[in-house]
């Protein structure tokens, strides 16, 4: 009887289990995921990009930049360095002066600063009272100079070491021919004479001598050829009725035949001794229109006349220097004993840089040396 009734309890155990077991969920069967397929734990799938027939914008290429062609740099030129200044006047850098220093008149050379002052050539015509400072010809292979004999001035050259003397004009008694200056070919030599107190050209040979002006009245002086030739300036004077007092002195520019006058000054004043710069553009002379005779300058045309000098003596005869950067010039001075004293300056052609180069050794009249 127990065995029966264990029996069926345990039927029935059996049956209640297999209950149990046919309600429980079924086994999930994992399907291939597609476009739709469900989300999982919460994860957004990643949207599927799907192609479509709109064709797509071809994108613009890139500009492709142009190289542009590299500059190639050009080393800057080493500056030139600038030209020292030729403070000797440019030619030989030489002055020659007459000077009585040692009691008789004779010439002297020396340097452009005043160094090495020598006797240039010994008593040149030993019967000559007086001797104006020589005048070079343009290739310095000769000289010009007036001289005083027996109260007759007459033309002389020679050649440029002082040898060989030639008188060119022929003057006698009371005549004279004075202030000379080479042409700029060297053949010829222009100068004033008191035969028709006129201006008069000559060969240096003492041929062709011709007086350029018709018009005798007043007195001409110190000529001065232009460095083409073209022309002569000179000096113009006229004075009282008894030739006792001067009334008016200027500077006249004229043709190198003696046509086309024309006058540069035009002042109650005394403005002579002309001279002009080596290029042509430029006259230097010497004007008491300051009290003081001193230098001044104006352009060939006669404009812009302006002073040099203001040194408290009178300056006269003007000469340029070969590269016309400098003016060499007599100084008088008249010294507080009484005593007159003749000095040899230099200046610069712009007013500056005065210099006494004979410092009290007596000289005058200078002329460079080419």
């Amino acid at each position: 009887m127990k065995a029966k009734c264990l029996l069926t309890l345990i039927s029935l155990l059996l049956t209640l289990i297999l209950v149990a077991c046919a309600q429980a969920e079924p086994i999930a069967t994992l399907v291939p995921a597609t476009e739709t397929s469900e989300r999982v734990a919460g994860v957004e799938p990643e949207p599927t990009v799907t192609e479509t027939g709109v064709p797509s914008q071809t994108p613009s290429p890139e500009p492709t930049a142009t190289e542009l062609p590299t500059a190639t740099l050009e080393p800057s030129p080493t500056p030139e360095p600038s030209p020292t200044p030729d403070f000797t006047g440019g030619g030989s850098g030489k002055i020659i002066f007459r000077s009585s220093r040692d009691g008789e008149e004779t010439f002297y050379i020396m340097n452009y600063d005043g160094s090495e002052q020598e006797v240039w050539a010994e008593n040149p015509i030993p019967d000559a009272v007086s001797r104006s400072a020589p005048r070079y010809s343009p290739d310095g292979s000769q000289i010009v100079i007036s001289v005083e004999q027996d109260g007759t001035r007459n033309i002389f050259v020679a050649n440029a070491d002082g040898s060989e003397w030639q008188q060119i004009t022929t003057y006698t008694g009371i005549l004279t021919g004075s202030s000379p200056t080479w042409s700029p070919d060297g053949h010829q030599i222009v100068f004033s004479s008191n035969e028709d107190n006129g201006i008069h050209v000559i060969n240096s040979d003492g041929s062709g001598h011709v007086s350029l002006l018709e018009d005798h009245t007043g007195i001409k002086s110190f000529p001065s050829w232009s460095p083409d030739g073209s022309k002569i300036v000179f000096n113009w004077s006229f004075y009282d009725a008894d030739a006792a007092k001067l009334e008016d002195s200027e500077i006249i520019v004229m043709n190198a035949d003696g046509t086309a006058i024309t006058t540069l000054t035009e002042n109650e004043f005394e403005d002579i001794g002309a001279a002009w710069s080596p290029d042509g553009t430029k006259i230097a002379f010497q004007s008491n229109r300051d009290g003081k005779f001193e230098i001044y300058m104006m352009n060939a045309d006669g404009s812009e006349q302006t002073r040099l000098t203001n040194n408290g003596a009178n300056n006269f005869s003007p000469v340029w220097s070969p590269d016309g950067s400098l003016i060499a010039y007599s100084a008088q001075f008249h010294d507080e004993d009484g005593t007159v004293r003749n000095e040899v300056y230099i200046i610069g052609a712009d007013g500056t840089n005065e210099r006494n180069l004979t410092n009290g050794k007596n000289g005058l009249n200078p002329y460079w040396l080419p």
